[in-house]
């Protein structure tokens, strides 16, 4: 698939990948499942610190300063994956790109992502109000699979992409 692809063509050592993250805690499981099958380190960012064992807000095997490609399920006003970044900032952690499945905010106000120093996280997305719109005119007709279905089926085969974007504009 279009992420594994772009694993080749971007080879890396375990030392210098990015780590996938997903955003409290709705993105989490993409995160994992790509981190997983492409050998990729993954961190967890917690929305409070536990009240015990480590208490950490990042969980993972990382050193800082480290780069992190940062996964979220939809976006609207970005207001949750400025929070993660923050976080992520805040624990020596560069975010050097952004993925969602679906951008449902405002076709002309779309967020930009920045780290605390400044640089700007690259965000890319898979869907937004007019491609799902698109979909449903698509599917109107009553032939195929039903609105709905279309619609997620859709989304959920074109998020391993955002990702894979995200990656290639970090590198």
């Amino acid at each position: 698939d279009a992420l594994h692809r772009t694993l080749v063509l971007h080879p890396s050592t375990a030392t210098d990948r990015p780590f996938l993250c997903g955003v409290p805690s709705g993105a989490v499981p993409f995160a994992s499942l790509w981190g997983g099958l492409y050998g990729y380190p993954q961190l967890m960012v917690r929305k409070t610190a536990k009240a015990h064992g480590t208490s950490k807000l990042v969980e993972g095997d990382y050193a800082a300063p480290a780069d992190v490609v940062l996964v979220e399920d939809v976006v609207t006003t970005g207001g949750s994956v400025t929070e993660t970044i923050a976080t992520l900032n805040a624990h020596g952690l560069r975010v050097v790109g952004v993925a969602s499945v679906f951008y449902r905010g405002p076709p002309d106000a779309r967020p930009t992502f920045a780290n605390a120093d400044g640089t700007v996280a690259p965000y890319a997305y898979v869907l937004d109000l007019a491609g799902l719109e698109a979909l449903r005119e698509a599917h109107a007709d009553g032939t195929g699979v039903g609105d709905a279905d279309a619609c997620a089926l859709t989304a959920t085969a074109a998020y391993a992409d955002a990702p894979t974007r995200a990656l290639a504009a970090a590198t």
